[in-house]
């Protein structure tokens, strides 16, 4: 899905860019437990730190902000003098389109991360009744990413090609359907009925 670059969307690519690049240098600062005491030097932090998450947030900010550098060098590509390109440099616009889309998918690297944060905080929770509704909500949270990835991958697949019986073109001909909410809730859709022996009807 090609979602378009509202208000919102921006809004989020550079909280998430800030936000990374200002947590990064407090890393160092942060204690940590060794056998059962809070270190705080900080030379020992830095070094820790080194040993475990420095290599993903390095990963997680360079990315953002390629992604950032690229789809700027993109746009001035596309928008330049002339709007007649030769072959050379269309292609060259296209390998730098493919490389902002692939970087974007390096991003959920910052995923590995998050987990390892919801998992110190999980460690702290006390209540067995709190434990046993965070695992169902993981449980859900789960199912609801792997049928968002397969909604995604089969209206992908169905939209490689321009082909009159695929159900994107069938079904999304009409102006009232052909939105990106209506095409995502209808591979949504199809993707839940595969986990229960439902129909789409």
């Amino acid at each position: 899905f090609t979602a378009p670059a509202g208000t919102f969307m921006i809004f989020m690519d550079w909280f998430g860019r800030v936000f990374w690049t200002i947590e990064f240098p407090f890393s160092f600062f942060v204690g940590y437990h060794k056998e059962g005491v809070v270190e705080m030097r900080v030379d020992r932090i830095a070094w820790n730190y080194a040993k475990s998450w420095l290599p993903f947030d390095v990963a997680i900010i360079s990315v953002d902000w390629c992604v950032y550098g690229l789809a700027q060098v993109t746009k001035d590509a596309q928008g330049g003098e002339g709007q007649a390109r030769g072959g050379e440099e269309s292609f060259t616009i296209m390998r730098l389109a493919k490389a902002v889309k692939f970087l974007r998918l390096m991003r959920l690297l910052r995923l590995f991360k998050a987990s390892g944060v919801l998992s110190e905080m999980i460690d702290r929770i006390q209540s067995e009744w709190c434990l046993i509704m965070v695992g169902i909500i993981k449980l859900i949270i789960f199912i609801a990413l792997i049928n968002h990835v397969i909604a995604c991958a089969w209206y992908g697949l169905s939209s490689l090609e321009d082909r009159e019986d695929s159900w994107v073109f069938v079904h999304l001909r009409s102006k009232e359907r052909n939105t990106l909410e209506y095409a995502y809730m209808t591979s949504l859709h199809w993707s839940f009925t595969q986990f229960t022996p439902a129909s789409m009807e």
